[in-house]
């Protein structure tokens, strides 16, 4: 979730990529139209000299992703960056580079949001109060509706990243939540059996800290069930950036058992790596803990075999100045081979969250991205943000599609499952434009959750389940006879008195 980073866009402004990630291949970009030179207090500077510093690894930012008045700060942030990197690169002179942003960007970004109707027919409830409020308000990060192993029902698990409690909330008993674990700032969760014991399990990625560091906190924690109900702890991975997911390569009860975590990190941390426990009771020494990608910004993991030779591949999103999908084929004995199946238009995109269904009725897989971080500054509506699938054509092969536009858009799921040549199934998306960055999303009425009916294969059309409240980065869906048809539980991560509430069709 994106709401974990609050990083400066500056990260990837104008900053030498060698900073962060010292031997990634440059992106780049083709030349710029327009004037070809920047003066800015009689210091003339080329385009092409701007170019190459500007994109040195990744892609040039252009000019019409902040307005005017905002690359002053953004260049001399970049530069900051650029000058603790040490690096033997000649920078263009900072007030030319400044000049020539200035020259070419917009007077303001369209902010303007399109004028859609309210969806019809659906009520909102909410969950019961948190069992324990931490100072500041719970920051619910993640929910998931899903069973801890198979002879159970499925729960809500909802997890607040402020106060570090993991509780599940019981359809079937519906009048309290009941607390589960506590970590170190978690911000996602996985529950299964993961070792075949017929006990529940959860995976757990803490962040070792509530705001944005690259202090080496981050932890990837199985929580193993006991027999009595209780969880042992068991520590993948730690000493590494903040991580924010874990997903099992391996089916339940294979051994040697194997992990894929995601560390987002922050500046100078993160990676992407691999865990492999060559049994139940194995020391820890010999567990094999490999990198096996690093670049930091990495937010959600997707496993599936999309190759079909029996191995679990994976699917990372990347944000940071990387913004990017990767997938990585496995090529066994922890070693795989790595693409970007997806690179995002530029490094300012906000990408925050990606899964995978059927969105258009053909019977493959396909891609459902969003793009929205609105947490660096300044705080703007920014008219590139929005919901987008990538369709599966075949050999590995995707085709980026756009959806709708949505300000500050953290999650999006299908409503439900298809099956093939139903066509497309509903969406529903969830936006995060804080308060504090915002005060204005009341008098503009701005969208907070979004339902996507399909209008034909792979077309959507957006109506307004909720306004103005936008405090959402999660949500997941309910299904169930409890429901009828399925609902939506959302997460608040202001703080705000009712960590979560549902939509549903009455």
């Amino acid at each position: 979730m994106k709401a974990l980073k609050r990083q400066q866009i500056a990260l990837f402004v104008l900053t030498s990529c060698l900073l962060l990630f010292g031997f990634f291949t440059p992106l780049g970009c083709g030349p710029m139209a327009g004037n070809k030179r920047g003066t800015h207090e009689g210091v003339p500077v080329d385009e092409e000299a701007i170019h190459n510093f500007c994109a040195y690894c990744h892609g040039m930012p252009p000019p019409e992703i902040f307005p005017r008045n905002a690359w002053k700060m953004e260049v001399e942030r970049g530069y900051q960056f650029f000058e603790k990197a040490g690096l033997a690169l000649k920078a263009p002179p900072l007030p030319g580079v400044v000049d020539w942003y200035e020259k070419k960007a917009p007077e303001k970004l369209d902010d303007s949001v399109p004028n859609r109707a309210k969806a019809r027919g659906w009520i909102t409830e909410d969950l019961p109060p948190w069992p324990e409020t931490p100072p500041g308000g719970t920051a619910i990060a993640h929910l998931r509706y899903a069973s801890k192993d198979p002879s159970s029902r499925p729960l809500l698990w909802a997890v607040d990243m402020r106060g570090g409690l993991i509780c599940s909330w019981d359809p079937q008993k519906p009048l309290a939540w009941q607390s589960v674990i506590k970590g170190n700032h978690p911000c996602h969760l996985e529950p299964g059996d993961f070792d075949g014991d017929g006990l529940g399990d959860l995976l757990v990625s803490e962040l070792g800290s509530f705001l944005p560091t690259d202090a080496r906190k981050g932890r990837a924690v199985w929580h193993r069930g006991q027999s009595d109900g209780t969880f042992k702890e068991t520590v993948l991975l730690e000493n590494v950036g903040r991580v924010t997911d874990i997903k099992p390569l391996t089916s339940p009860g294979i051994w040697p058992m194997e992990f894929v975590v995601s560390a987002f990190g922050w500046n100078q941390t993160g990676e992407v790596w691999f865990v492999q426990i060559p049994a139940l009771d194995a020391d820890p020494k010999v567990w094999l803990k490999k990198e096996i990608d690093p670049r930091h910004g990495a937010i959600h993991i997707l496993v599936r075999d999309w190759n079909g030779d029996g191995k679990q591949d994976f699917i990372a999103l990347f944000g940071q100045e990387h913004e990017c999908v990767t997938l990585y084929v496995n090529q066994g004995n922890g070693t795989f081979q790595s693409r970007n199946i997806y690179q995002g238009g530029h490094p300012g995109l906000g990408f925050s969250g990606i899964v995978q269904a059927d969105l258009d009725g053909d019977g493959d897989v396909d891609l459902l991205l969003t793009n929205g971080d609105v947490l660096d500054q300044p705080y703007l509506l920014k008219p590139y943000h929005g919901v987008s699938w990538l369709e599966n054509v075949g050999d590995l092969v995707f085709k980026h599609h756009s959806i709708g536009p949505m300000h500050g858009v953290h999650r999006a799921l299908p409503l439900g499952r298809i099956e093939p040549g139903q066509g497309s199934p509903e969406l529903v998306s969830v936006a995060f434009l804080p308060e504090e960055g915002f005060p204005y999303r009341k008098a503009r009425d701005l969208p907070s959750v979004l339902l996507w009916t399909p209008k034909g294969k792979g077309q959507w059309e957006a109506s307004v389940l909720e306004s103005v409240f936008a405090d959402h980065v999660t949500m997941a869906i309910l299904s169930g006879q409890e429901f009828g048809r399925n609902a939506v539980a959302v997460g608040d991560f202001s703080g705000n008195k009712v960590p979560v509430k549902v939509f549903r069709r009455p």
